[in-house]
């Protein structure tokens, strides 16, 4: 449920059907969000994992990513234990997205952080599909400006 929900924003508010079939066209979907409201979500999640976010061990070089990072205690008999569970559910490149994943790391050892744990998960899984799927960068850095001569002309 929790891929679906990042799925609907990922196609701009749309929540379309699971199917394990490949296909050519994506299928008619329900429009659950409004498009701006899917962009906004968009725009918040990419910076959860920009640089000082929860989730910037999310980050795959030369791409946007979007998501989020969350981490829960579990509950036991009579309230909640010691016990935690570790999730980052995201979706890339964020500016055309093709991917969805999410990460729960089920009682961590040592750190149990969201962004401590699953988001590096999410990095590699992530950083590994986009090359096999040979999905093109949507976050290359501007080239460097070289400056061949100097011409000055005196008049």
């Amino acid at each position: 449920m929790l891929a679906r929900a990042y799925a609907a924003i990922a196609a701009g508010g749309t929540l379309r059907p699971v199917s394990l079939l490949a296909v050519d066209e994506p299928p008619k979907g329900e429009r659950v969000v409004s498009a701006s409201t899917a962009r906004d979500l968009t725009t918040m999640l990419e910076a959860v994992v920009s640089p000082g976010g929860t989730g910037q061990r999310a980050a795959v070089r030369n791409f946007h990513i979007a998501g989020k990072t969350g981490t829960s205690v579990k509950a036991v008999a009579g309230g909640y234990g010691d016990d935690h569970v570790a999730i980052f559910a995201g979706f890339a490149p964020a500016s055309q997205p093709r991917l969805v994943v999410v990460v729960m790391i089920d009682e961590p050892k040592g750190a149990y952080y969201g962004g401590d744990v699953a988001a590096p998960v999410f990095a590699n899984i992530v950083s590994g599909a986009l090359r096999v799927l040979a999905i093109p960068p949507d976050a290359l850095p501007a080239p460097a400006l070289t400056v061949v001569a100097d011409v000055r002309v005196r008049p």
